[in-house]
């Protein structure tokens, strides 16, 4: 394990964070999509459609995403490397602009980084969804993890709503 998986997890225990059952789908109404920036056009379109179909059953939906990149270039809310120490944790500015509270966190990342992991524990989520990409998904962050083989974002993004959907709190 690296010194800045090390920080992360000794970052996550002394910042627990509040548990909460599913969310009624009916009562979500703040939803924040978390992605690594588009690196071609059809997965800038992909991210574009799931933040539509959210925007169409009246949601209000906020996009971030990070680029592994020195430069901010991507849609909605963009992170790069400079937004983060040199140990991998973000900056006070950044926490501070995923501090609005949200209902709901769908996080549609593809590959185990270290910032992404991150962005997700700092923002303000009462349920945050994502899909399992290693055994270090394990650490809390997520309350629901989808395990599958198939990469493509609409995928993932579809398998997560259909759970959210289907499985009621008791709200």
């Amino acid at each position: 394990m690296s010194l800045k998986e090390r920080l992360f997890e000794r970052y996550i225990r002394k910042h627990p964070q509040k548990q909460s059952g599913f969310p009624n789908w009916e009562k979500v109404r703040n939803i924040c999509i978390l992605a690594e920036a588009a690196t071609d056009d059809q997965e800038a379109l992909a991210l574009a459609d799931c933040s539509g179909q959210l925007e169409n059953t009246g949601k209000t939906v906020q996009l971030v995403t990070y680029a592994d990149s020195p430069e901010r270039v991507g849609q909605g809310l963009v992170f790069c490397r400079k937004d983060f120490s040199l140990f991998g944790r973000p900056h006070k500015d950044v926490t501070d602009q995923l501090a609005e509270p949200t209902d709901l966190l769908i996080d549609l990342t593809k590959h185990p980084l270290l910032p992404m992991r991150y962005l997700a524990f700092c923002t303000n989520a009462r349920f945050k969804a994502g899909r399992k990409l290693s055994e270090k998904d394990e650490d809390g962050i997520h309350n629901m993890l989808i395990q599958t083989d198939n990469t493509d974002t609409e995928f993932v993004f579809r398998q997560i709503i259909h759970y959210i959907e289907t499985i009621r709190s008791n709200d």
